[in-house]
């Protein structure tokens, strides 16, 4: 069984190859425009004058501080990699930050060697368009290992991208969107476990080390958003031109993985046991009508859990896009929805008393963005199944048929609400209200969220001690890039020890194969031999047509 579910990765990592992101684009731009008030801190200030010299100038300074630091052993480590200025390129910036650009095949990233896109004109701006450019820009996907002397992406004996921490396959796979999902995903921090029993009674605590054995489930919206506060803080208390309009930017950009998790199926990652059997049961009849895969294609079992989970997945996230729509042109469809909506705007209570416990707890100095996102998610994870189930529930079946899948770009699927059944009914018109107020719920923590990390950023800046501060803040923000640095460089060393077999794509069963011939083998010896004894029967012995012959 659990040799099955390992194969079940795609039911966690390969969810996003086919999705945009937890929320679309313009989900994640408007959650930002309308969960901060003007009043908002992050608001405040001039127009955007952001410029590329001043990314250089923040990248330098940055340097700078970071060769001086008080911690000695944090400071070797650093020097050790990035010895001078010079060779702390926006190339090597990105590898600190491990984000995809340490390959002269990646694109720039917003607020580290590219301008936020479409020239915003103000800290409004800048935090709705910072909202969506984690997708945009792709800073998480493509992770791959580069060859030293190319400079190349590196490739393994069979051909393969090396990624730059295997640990990231046990949640995506190496290139694609899913190759972001370690970053984009928030799975509970304690009481995980792989055990089946734990899918099918608490399926948000069930992760399971698939693509990489060796390594963690890493899941890192929360240290995401927490990297994205630390340089807002960091740019505001370097100074220099720009320094106020890169520091809100870097806030959106945080704000894109708070939202994210807030998004509860990207809080667990296989989310129902259902899916890994209607995977095996959808495999199994292929498998059989095609004699394992040599009359005609087989697709992997991990590939048909990719479509199924991959089909819920999309589509409630659509039915939300096309609720959110409604309700923007004035009432969706769902008073669920609308309520939601119409609410954005204030806390909700109950979830910010779990932000005022999750703050009170000890953190480390100028902590702001990993706790707010650990309290999101530990609320988030809970409802992730109840989600999957209400959705596999409303799905009419052909979510879960062999074959079946959904559009993957978000405009494609026209008519979200032809693929659920059952909504014109007094039960399956609760089902789908339940679907949209866990929805809406989510949205309400997002905003109560982002209004607290407002609130709290605030406060950081105000600290009279600002060099105190900076010393500590940058001491802890360049600990934790080397740690993930050096403990994926030893992953990476483990993974190319012993790589780890493909589980995607069309595959030959030969088990069926032998299986079906011996059955046919049987069915034609039975056949047989049931027509060699019908036809004794009808013949006569030799002794009855001797007395035949003698009456006669």
């Amino acid at each position: 069984m659990k040799r099955a579910l390992m194969l079940l990765l795609a039911l966690a990592a390969a969810v996003p190859s086919r999705t945009a992101a937890p929320y679309s684009v313009d989900v994640h731009e408007w959650m930002t425009e309308r969960a901060l008030p003007d009043s908002a801190w992050l608001r405040q200030g001039g127009p955007n004058d952001l410029t590329l010299q001043d990314l250089d100038a923040f990248r330098q300074w940055l340097w700078g501080r970071a060769s001086t630091l008080t911690d000695v052993a944090v400071r070797t480590r650093f020097l050790a990699r990035f010895p001078t200025v010079e060779r702390f390129t926006a190339r090597a910036f990105r590898e600190l930050l491990a984000f995809n650009g340490n390959s002269g095949t990646a694109s720039r990233v917003e607020g580290i060697d590219a301008l936020p896109a479409g020239a915003p004109r103000t800290p409004r701006d800048l935090l709705r368009v910072g909202s969506s450019a984690p997708d945009r820009d792709g800073r998480n996907r493509n992770r791959f290992a580069v060859d030293a002397a190319s400079g190349q992406p590196q490739k393994d004996t069979e051909g393969r991208f090396v990624p730059a921490d295997p640990a990231t396959l046990n949640l995506g796979k190496p290139e694609g969107l899913s190759s972001q999902a370690h970053a984009h995903y928030g799975l509970l921090e304690e009481g995980l476990s792989d055990d089946v029993d734990v899918l099918k009674s608490n399926p948000e605590r069930f992760a399971i080390r698939a693509g990489f054995a060796d390594g963690p489930v890493l899941s890192l919206a929360a240290d995401m958003m927490e990297l994205h506060s630390s340089l807002a803080l960091l740019s505001l208390l370097g100074g220099g031109h720009g320094a106020r309009a890169l520091a809100v930017s870097f806030v959106g950009q945080g704000f894109h993985y708070l939202q994210d998790v807030g998004n509860q199926i990207h809080t667990v990652q296989v989310g129902l046991y259902e899916f890994f059997r209607d995977a095996k049961l959808q495999y199994w009849w292929r498998a059989l009508i095609t004699a394992g895969g040599y009359l005609a294609p087989l697709q992997s079992f991990s590939s048909v859990g990719v479509d199924i989970l991959s089909n819920h997945h999309l589509l409630i996230e659509q039915l939300g896009r096309a609720r959110l729509k409604e309700a923007q042109a004035g009432g969706a469809k769902s008073a669920a929805f609308q309520a939601a909506v119409d609410a954005l705007g204030s806390d909700d209570a109950a979830f910010a008393s779990r932000l005022d416990q999750a703050l009170q707890a000890p953190r480390a100095r100028g902590e702001v963005g990993r706790p707010i996102t650990r309290a999101l998610i530990a609320a988030s994870a809970p409802e992730g199944p109840e989600l999957y189930r209400a959705m596999r529930d409303l799905g009419c079946g052909r979510l879960r048929l062999y074959g079946f899948k959904l559009p993957e770009a978000e405009n494609e699927l026209k008519d979200p609400d032809a693929l659920v059944c059952g909504a014109a009914d007094a039960d399956g018109a609760r089902r789908l209200e339940e679907l949209y107020a866990l929805e809406g719920r989510g949205f309400a923590r997002v905003a109560t969220a982002m209004r607290r990390t407002d609130r709290e950023l605030a406060a950081v800046a105000a600290d009279p001690d600002r060099e105190a501060l900076t010393n500590d803040l940058l001491t802890r923000f360049v600990r934790e890039r080397l740690d993930l640095l050096d403990a994926g460089e030893a992953r990476r060393a483990a993974y190319l020890a012993a790589l780890p077999p493909a589980s995607f794509g069309p595959t030959r069963d030969v088990a069926w194969l032998i299986g079906e011939l011996v059955v046919l083998l049987a069915l034609a010896v039975f056949v047989w031999r049931r027509s060699q004894g019908g036809s004794s029967k009808l013949q006569p012995s030799p002794s009855s047509c001797g007395d035949q012959r003698s009456d006669t």
